[in-house]
This record gives C-alpha cells, sequence and structure tokens, in this order.
C-alpha cells in the first residue's frame, strides 16, 4: 500500500511537470522561430553538435587518461580542474564588470553601499535588497568601494557552487565523474550566469547557498533512517542557519519549508512512520522556530539601526501578492503599482501593519474583479520561462557606453534560448525515467522546480528570478543525459510494471 502511495506521487509530479515543461518547450520554440528572434533549424542541429562534442570531449578526456597511465593523484586532478573554473570565472567577472554599470536594483544597492541613505518607500518593500546593501558596504568599505572585489566575490560563490553540484551528482545520484565534470562544465558556462558575473547582485550567494542546503538536506535523509548520531541533531541547525540567512537575501523561506514537509511526508510514506522519523521531524521545526525566530530579531535589530523602520515580512509577503496577483499591472512591475505604493506609505507614515491590512483588502478586490485571472497568470509563467536571455536585456540596459536595440544581439539570443532549450530536453527525458528510477532526491529537485513555478503565478513575474533555481534544471538534466547515455529503459520498465 505505502509503495502504491509513493509511486503513484512520483508519478503524478513527474507527469505534471513533463506536460508543464513540454508545453514550455514547444512554446518557446515557436516563439524563437518568430520574427523577432529568427531562429534557424540549423541554429538548432549546430547546438545538438557543439553539446555532444563537449560531453564526447569529456568522456575522451577519462578514456585518455587511461590509455597514456597519467599518475596523477585524483584530488590533484580534481584541484586544478576548479582552479581552472575559479580562473575562469574571476576572468570572466572582471571581463564583463569592465562594460557595464549597474543600473535598477543592482545600481540602488551599490550606492547604498557607498553612501547610506534611507529611501522609506524602496527600504520598507524590498528589504532583502537594503540587507544586501548594508553587507556589502561592510565588505566594499575595507577596499575603497572598489566594484570588482564584489564580482571576485562572486566569481568565488560560483566556483563553490560548482563544486558543491559535482558532490551531489558524484555523491547523492551515484553518477560518473564524467557526468559529474559535464555538469559543472554546463552549470560554469550556463549563458545568464556568465554575464551575471560583472553584476552587483546577491544571486551568486544566494545559489551557493541554495545548493549547499540541497546537499546537506540529502545528508540529512540518507541518516534519517539510520541510529541516531551527532549528525541528526547537527544538520538541522546547519540548515536552518543557511536558509535564515540567504532569506534575508532572497525571500524564498516558505519554499523551502513546504519542501522539508513534503520531504519527510515522502519518507515517512516509504519507511514507515516511526519514532525516530517523528522524532528528527519536531526536532527540525523546533530548530527552525527557534533560529529563525534568533535570526529575525537580530536582523530586525540591524534593519532599524540603518532605516529606522520596522521590518514587517508580512507586509513583504503581501506586497509580492499584490504585485502578482494585480489585474492592472497584469503581474509584472509598472508604474502604476510604484505610485499606489508611494501613496499607501505616505497616507500610513510607512506603518506597515496599517498598509498591510489595506493592501490585503486592496488585493482581495483585485482578485474578485479579474475575470481574466488565468490567462493573466498562463501569460506571466510564460513570461519568466518561455525563453532565457534575460542577462542579455540586462547587460544592454547596464552598458556604460550607450543602450542598443536587442535586434543587435540577435545571435546572442538565439544561442542562450538554444542551449536552455537543449536542457529542457533532457530534463524531459529525466522525467520520463523519475517514476522508475524512485529516487527520492530527485522528487526533492522536482518540488522544488514546483516551488518555484508556484512563485511566478503567485509573485511578481520577472525572466531574471529564475537565476537561483537554475541549477535544479541543470541536474534533472544531468539525470536525463545519464539515464539516455544508459539507455537501459527496458530493464527498468520491465522491473517497475512488474513490482506494481
Amino acid at each position: 500500500m505505502k509503495k502504491n502511495v509513493t509511486n503513484l506521487i512520483f508519478l503524478l509530479l513527474s507527469i505534471i511537470l513533463f506536460v508543464f515543461f513540454m508545453y514550455i518547450l514547444g512554446r518557446g520554440i515557436n516563439y524563437s522561430f518568430s520574427y523577432d528572434y529568427s531562429l534557424k533549424y540549423k541554429d538548432i542541429f549546430v547546438y545538438l553538435i557543439i553539446f555532444l562534442i563537449v560531453f564526447i570531449s569529456s568522456l575522451s578526456f577519462f578514456k585518455f587518461k587511461n590509455i597514456i597511465k597519467l599518475n596523477l593523484n585524483k584530488k590533484i586532478i580534481f584541484c586544478l580542474f576548479f582552479v581552472l573554473i575559479f580562473i575562469l570565472n574571476i576572468f570572466l567577472a572582471l571581463k564583463i564588470s569592465n562594460v557595464i554599470k549597474p543600473v535598477s536594483d543592482f545600481a540602488i544597492a551599490y550606492e547604498k553601499a557607498i553612501s547610506f541613505i534611507v529611501d522609506k518607500n524602496y527600504d520598507t518593500y524590498y528589504y532583502w535588497w537594503t540587507f544586501f546593501s548594508i553587507i556589502l558596504r561592510s565588505i566594499l568599505k575595507f577596499f575603497n568601494y572598489n566594484i570588482s572585489v564584489f564580482v571576485i566575490i562572486n566569481a568565488i560563490f560560483s566556483t563553490l557552487s560548482s563544486i558543491v553540484i559535482y558532490f551531489i551528482i558524484t555523491r547523492h545520484f551515484k553518477l560518473k565523474n564524467i557526468f559529474a565534470i559535464f555538469s559543472v562544465i554546463l552549470f560554469t558556462f550556463y549563458p545568464n550566469r556568465i554575464l551575471f558575473l560583472g553584476f552587483v547582485t546577491p544571486d551568486f550567494f544566494v545559489e551557493f547557498g541554495l545548493i549547499l542546503i540541497s546537499y546537506l538536506f540529502f545528508e540529512y535523509l540518507d541518516i534519517l533512517d539510520q541510529n541516531s548520531s551527532y549528525k541528526n541533531y547537527l544538520y538541522p541547525i546547519g540548515l536552518v542557519f543557511i536558509l535564515s540567512f540567504i532569506s534575508l537575501l532572497k525571500p524564498i523561506q516558505s519554499i523551502l519549508l513546504v519542501l522539508f514537509i513534503f520531504m519527510f511526508f515522502i519518507k515517512s510514506i516509504k519507511n514507515g512512520i516511526s519514532k525516530k522519523i517523528v522524532f528528527n521531524f519536531i526536532y527540525f521545526f523546533l530548530i527552525y522556530f527557534v533560529f529563525s525566530t534568533l535570526i529575525f530579531m537580530i536582523s530586525e535589530k540591524v534593519f532599524y539601526k540603518y532605516t529606522n523602520i520596522k521590518l514587517n515580512k508580512n507586509f513583504v509577503i503581501t506586497n509580492k501578492l499584490y504585485v502578482g496577483l494585480n489585474s492592472e499591472g497584469k503581474g509584472y512591475w509598472d508604474e502604476r503599482n510604484i505610485k499606489y505604493l508611494e501613496s499607501l506609505g505616505k497616507k500610513y507614515n510607512y506603518d506597515t501593519d496599517k498598509m498591510n491590512i489595506e493592501m490585503k483588502k486592496k488585493l482581495v478586490e483585485n482578485i474578485k474583479g479579474n475575470s481574466n485571472i488565468i490567462n493573466m497568470l498562463v501569460k506571466k509563467v510564460e513570461y519568466a520561462l518561455l525563453t532565457d536571455y534575460y542577462s542579455i536585456e540586462w547587460f544592454n540596459k547596464s552598458n556604460k557606453y550607450r543602450e542598443l536595440d536587442l535586434k543587435y544581439f540577435l545571435g546572442y539570443i538565439n544561442k542562450f534560448n538554444l542551449f536552455y532549450y537543449i536542457i529542457l530536453f533532457f530534463l524531459l527525458i529525466s522525467l520520463i525515467f523519475t517514476p522508475i528510477s524512485q529516487n527520492i532526491k530527485r522528487l526533492y529537485l522536482i518540488v522544488f522546480i514546483f516551488g518555484f513555478i508556484f512563485t511566478i503565478i503567485l509573485g511578481e513575474s520577472q525572466p531574471r528570478y529564475k537565476f537561483a533555481f537554475t541549477f535544479l534544471i541543470i541536474i534533472l538534466s544531468l539525470l536525463g543525459i545519464n539515464d539516455f547515455y544508459n539507455f537501459n529503459i527496458i530493464r527498468k520498465t520491465k522491473k517497475f510494471l512488474g513490482d506494481n
């Protein structure tokens, strides 16, 4: 009975996500063949060939190494590889930062870091950017506010993320080194990540935090069935600490909490509810309550010291929902949102408790008055996910010299999109194999993606918001490449059908 339930969950979630990304892939390719982007069939074949060449070359390296019998220590090879990745990250980060200037939120963050000026309207609604400015200020003041220092920090966290992904692939999904190396190459040279290396952004730190959380939670899942040890008590503390900290820079706490609860639920179904599982569940969320409360109290004081504004996360959630479900703005940020929020702040003198009450009422009215809300939500998702060249748009806006027509970047836009579509193709293959594999860690990645999709549906929609979740589609696509490479679907399918 328990097995049937887990099989059903695996099957349903995989099918839903498969259908969703089939739609995204189909609509995205069709969109890119339009006049605006002028994608050609030959572009697809060329990119697929390049993709295969990189993979085969990575595979050939290991074969070649064996042929010439290189007596290099594996640890030395590992270190040399990631030193090279780090150097490439630094080179790209500095190269890009030399031709761009901070704009929009990036500019506000950098300007606040240099000379902190309170903007009640901005600081009230976007506390995470203000927190980033505070952290950035404490770092840059030791380096005469040289922006190059921060992009080097981007390169450091990008490299650390690559290292953790390598261990996730080899340790938790038991893939060969070739696939781990290939995943690192895909991740490092993911087009949008390359261009963003030169930006003053918290994205690379948040990304590293999410990847590290995933690795630690996988470790935690492995020991839940084992006898109690110190790790049972340490892992929750580490997870909660990292989660609470990165949530100051990106409001994603709710996604992770729902994800953890779901994984405890699945683990209980698969292995049966035991005193050990119940104890670990209670302990985990007790630690979460204590640590998150403590960190919030500290951050609240820090925030008030710099801004003289009461930090109100409930209001921030309401604000996100208001923007995301507002029929006037169609779920995007626009001038009407800015004017309304400014007027609301002035009306209540930035008392976030009173602002929260009124905004909730307005939110309910907007939802009730929007007869075309389903169509609006679909368009929001399409806007965020159909294409994947958002870094080009931001690079163009940030150009030190002059902003160009996007058609000037047509070739790059096509390449960025094609890279994304190839990744999605292998992700679809991975979803086909997921119900067969019954791998709970694959399910973790899938549910995590669902959480991200819901944030797009309910909150403000922007293509760049998917940056922090890029590693999820990279890992899943690598699993799909591995499934395709092994091609033992017939044997696995027979086993799956036989067990059921």
